[in-house]
Parts: structure tokens; sequence; C-alpha cells
């Protein structure tokens, strides 16, 4: 067994020690103060407050149910339960309610834009249209003058007796 084993890898780079901590810096004693007092009435005061109120709602609860009125304290906790969902449903409403009249407002306004845009593309597309015509104009006609060319040429070797056409040249044998 081998008793010096390291539980570090040997592949792995040695550990790097941890430089110690920087010195502590004095403080400023007014500061501190003022800071200790802000943190006594924003902190902890507000936070003793709230746990004395639901220890005070605690004991009401117990109190009153030993009293029988299960119900009314049944209603009043069922009222503070659905409280805050109504609120949030409330916010979702009116947002749902601003949505709806915005897109009513684009609605009523759509149709001429849509037409705008619709004129534009069918502006564009003619222009295209003239463009594209003007491009291929050179080739059709060259393509015309070369077929008419060869139009005449198969008329004249029909017309003339000494040049005979494939057709001809068939027929005669």
């Amino acid at each position: 067994m081998n008793e010096t084993a390291s539980p570090i890898p040997p592949s792995m780079p040695p550990v790097l020690p941890v430089p110690p901590a920087p010195p502590e810096r004095p403080r400023n004693p007014v500061t501190h103060a003022r800071h200790r007092r802000e943190v006594l009435w924003q902190v902890t005061v507000p936070l003793f407050i709230g746990c004395a109120l639901i220890l005070a709602l605690c004991i009401l609860v117990i109190f009153g149910s030993a009293t029988g009125e299960h119900g009314r304290w049944a209603g009043i906790s069922l009222v503070w339960l659905i409280l805050p969902t109504m609120l949030f449903a409330f916010i979702f409403l009116i947002l749902l309610v601003g949505l709806i009249v915005l897109v009513t407002m684009l609605f009523n306004r759509l149709p001429s834009f849509a037409r705008q845009v619709q004129d534009f593309f069918l502006l564009v597309k003619y222009q295209v249209a003239q463009l594209d015509d003007r491009l291929v104009e050179p080739f059709l006609r060259a393509q015309s003058k070369k077929s008419s060319a060869d139009a005449l040429g198969r008329r004249l070797r029909i017309k003339l007796p000494w040049k005979k056409s494939p057709s001809q040249k068939a027929t005669s044998k």
C-alpha cells in the first residue's frame, strides 16, 4: 500500500497560497453612527413592527376561534386572500382594454396604409417590368432578325431550281 498517497492527482498544478486579507481601515465615527441610526429606523424598527403585527394577528385568530366565530373570520381571511389576486387581475384587465383600443385604432388606420403599400408595390412592379423589357429588347431584336434571315433563306432555296431544299431532295428520290 502507498502510505503517502496524495488526494491531488500529480497532473494538477500546485495550489497557490491565498494572500492574507488587507488590514481593516479605521471607520469614520460620524458616518458609522449615522449608518447605525439609519439601519435602526429603516430596517430594525419596521421588522419588529411587522413581527408584532403578525403575532397580534395570530393571537387574534386564536382567541377569535375560541369564541366560535369561525364563519366571520373565514370570510375576512377569504377577502384578504382574494384582494391581491383581484388587484393583479385588474391590472391585466386595464392592459387588455388598452391593447384592444390600440388594435382598434390600428385597424381603423390600416386600410389606408395598406393601400399605400399596395400602390408602392404596384409601382415597383411596373418599373421592374419596364426595366426587364428594356434589358431583353436587344436580344429579342437580334433573335427576330436571325429568324427573318432564316425564313428568307428558306424561301430563296425553294424558289431557285438549282438549289433544292432538304424536303425537295427527299421527294425526288
